[in-house]
């Protein structure tokens, strides 16, 4: 959803553009006006946003104005100690989030655990840009720095395969979720399920 204001904070024009990197034309008095983008995933739920730098609008002229889209969390979920705590409901928690590299690559994430459950995190992508070739790595990392596990896109533009750590020895887990190389500008959701952890005892006769 964009929204256009003047000087004065008064409505000049709205509009809505559906994908990353396409583009809606306003027109407007001549003025000067910013532009503030609100982005929603497909459930309505408000994941990021960003404004314009003041522009002027001149007769019969098409200004060009763009606008850096960040999480709604954004800057703070860019290193660990603002990372986003998640909360379980029914045994999962659940994010959408967005990224626009190369000027957001990076969110961090953390879930306290119990140390008799496992723990499965899905990457899944809600929206991109299709011209956007990316690969995605996700790291989990205990309290004091030491990394547990991570998983990688195996190929470009293909989320990483889902990650599950088996009873953690750390009553918190951060989660990294990076742009790791190529450029992904979109909207991306994290899963992550609490499964009960069972025993095999096998036996070599």
């Amino acid at each position: 959803m964009i929204v256009i204001k003047d000087e004065n904070q008064n409505v000049g024009g709205s509009g809505v553009i559906k994908k990353p990197n396409s583009y809606l034309v306003i027109e407007l008095p001549v003025g000067s006006y910013v532009a503030e983008a609100k982005i929603y995933d497909i459930n309505n739920n408000l994941i990021g946003g960003g404004i314009s730098e003041r522009f002027n609008i001149t007769a019969s002229i098409t200004q060009d104005v763009r606008i850096i889209i960040t999480g709604i969390n954004e800057p703070n979920n860019n290193d660990r100690g603002g990372a986003t705590e998640l909360l379980f409901s029914n045994r999962k928690a659940s994010i959408s989030e967005v990224f626009h590299s190369p000027f957001d690559n990076v969110d961090w994430f953390k879930i306290n655990t119990i140390n008799n459950k496992a723990y499965t995190i899905h990457f899944s992508v809600i929206e991109e840009n299709t011209q956007d070739i990316w690969k995605i790595k996700i790291s989990l990392f205990n309290p004091d720095n030491t990394l547990i596990k991570e998983t990688t896109s195996p190929v470009f533009s293909v989320p990483p395969p889902p990650i599950t750590i088996n009873k953690p020895t750390s009553s918190i887990v951060y989660i990294r979720v990076e742009v790791l190389s190529g450029i992904f500008k979109g909207f991306y959701k994290l899963d992550i399920y609490e499964i009960d952890v069972g025993a095999v005892r096998i036996t070599i006769e």
